[in-house]
């Protein structure tokens, strides 16, 4: 996300922006939102000074202000991550940092940016559908984008 962050520019249309799960399943280092939105933008990760030991809630504020500033003109709203199979289960040895975790960090930021966001684990799947949507648990199939995208439209349009 870092490299393709600074090259949309002067955009005035809507962009939509879809981020955590990625990191939720490796359990990058999440990172305190409040920490983050402390810090000056010009301190966060940016594309010159990315690595891999900074936290997501760093990662997360720097592309979606970048985002802000760089397209002042567009309507962006934050897409957060619908739920999974793993949620579903709960937290194991493998993932001690839950999902809802990342979502609440996306949550403070986008507040303090003046971000929408679009609660997309409300979208209608659930472990009882989740073959139908996401036969394997984590990637939605056509019919879960389908459903995916008419809840998103529903919020757009409110």
């Amino acid at each position: 996300m870092y490299d393709k962050t600074k090259t949309l520019t002067g955009f005035t249309g809507l962009i939509t922006v879809a981020i955590g799960v990625n990191d939720y399943i490796p359990q990058h280092p999440l990172g305190v939102a409040r920490t983050s939105i402390k810090a000056t933008l010009a301190s966060l990760n940016g594309i010159e000074t990315y690595n891999a030991a900074y936290t997501f809630a760093d990662g997360f504020r720097f592309t979606m202000e970048t985002l802000k500033n760089d397209n002042p003109d567009a309507t962006i709203f934050c897409l957060l991550p619908i739920n999974s199979n793993t949620e579903w289960n709960g937290s194991d040895a493998t993932y001690p940092i839950l999902l809802q975790q990342y979502r609440d960090v996306e949550i403070e930021i986008c507040k303090y940016l003046g971000i929408e966001i679009i609660q997309m684990q409300y979208c209608g799947i659930s472990p009882s559908n989740l073959p139908l949507y996401m036969p394997d648990g984590l990637h939605p199939n056509d019919n879960g984008h389908t459903l995916m995208a008419e809840y998103m439209l529903k919020k757009i349009n409110y």
